[in-house]
């Protein structure tokens, strides 16, 4: 059974970032007045999957946008509030690894003919 998980971004009316996300997501229409876990309405931009919202991490990072994120999990769960702690976590979180593991003289598990650490 595929699970069933919703993303949404919302913009909070600013017409600067709705123009950036209409852009992004052409196509997609904005729902308005979804219910929130938090209990407020707000008007959601519906995206097609996860990695859309992390582009739209990665501008917030970058650009400095005000972009929230919230998900909804099975056909009957509340809307909440997605977190992103840091968009580029996941890569930094594994470079930061290779290093740790280059500087203690383990072997490379990289494939690549061009690898320091195969030097």
């Amino acid at each position: 059974m595929k699970k069933y998980t919703k993303w949404l971004v919302y913009t909070g009316g600013d017409s600067y970032l709705n123009r950036i996300v209409s852009t992004r997501l052409e196509g997609e229409e904005i729902s308005t007045d979804l219910l929130c876990s938090d209990g407020v309405s707000r008007d959601l931009w519906p995206c097609p999957d996860h990695a859309v919202i992390r582009e739209f991490a990665r501008l917030n990072e970058s650009d400095g946008l005000r972009l929230q994120f919230f998900v909804k999990e099975g056909p009957h769960g509340q809307i909440r509030p997605w977190k992103f702690e840091n968009a580029l976590s996941s890569s930094s979180k594994l470079v930061k690894t290779r290093l740790a593991e280059f500087l203690r003289g383990r072997k490379c598990h990289c494939t690549r003919k061009t690898c320091i650490r195969t030097a």
